[in-house]
């Protein structure tokens, strides 16, 4: 089974279980993540799953769907995606992430204000049908919950599957 991992911010640290694709802007590399970054050395349809852990908020909303098309194009028919975000609007997430956190965090410059609403709606403009999940929660038959950053308030999770 392969798990691909995307945005931990660990990166080159072992992941038991996945493929680590960590290239997060947050630790370094303020070029941000790219869609040549990993995804594309993986062929259409052969990833079992995806994990994408705190870096949407990193890149551009407008360029989202080069990410989430390239997260379809790898997954299987049946193949699982998890989103782990953090809600940077959300008063509850300021005590980690500084004044304004639209402009300053604790791991760099966030770009775009996260919402389950917008990555449950990019996701199916991607083809893949996502719904909310709580933080325990997952459908995959392979543990994806990804969730070393925390969880509510100011964190929220979305598991999409590709039809």
């Amino acid at each position: 089974m392969i798990v691909l991992n995307l945005g931990c911010g660990h990166v080159g640290e072992d992941m038991p279980g996945f493929v680590n694709l960590d290239r997060n802007p947050a630790y370094g590399d303020r070029t941000g993540w790219k869609v040549d970054d990993g995804l594309r050395r993986w062929a259409d349809g052969s990833v079992d799953a995806v994990t994408v852990s705190h870096l949407m908020m990193y890149v551009p909303l407008h360029t989202w769907h080069l990410l989430l098309d390239e997260v379809a194009r790898v997954l299987k028919p049946g193949g699982h995606v998890r989103v782990t975000e953090d809600v940077i609007d959300d008063p509850a997430s300021r005590h980690w992430m500084g004044h304004d956190p639209l402009h300053s965090s604790w791991k760099g410059r966030v770009v775009t204000a996260m919402t389950t609403q917008l990555v449950v709606g990019m996701l199916g403009m991607s083809g893949i049908a996502a719904r909310e999940v709580g933080r325990e929660e997952t459908s995959c038959p392979v543990d994806i919950r990804q969730d070393r950053h925390g969880g509510p308030p100011h964190t929220f999770y979305v598991e999409g599957v590709k039809p």
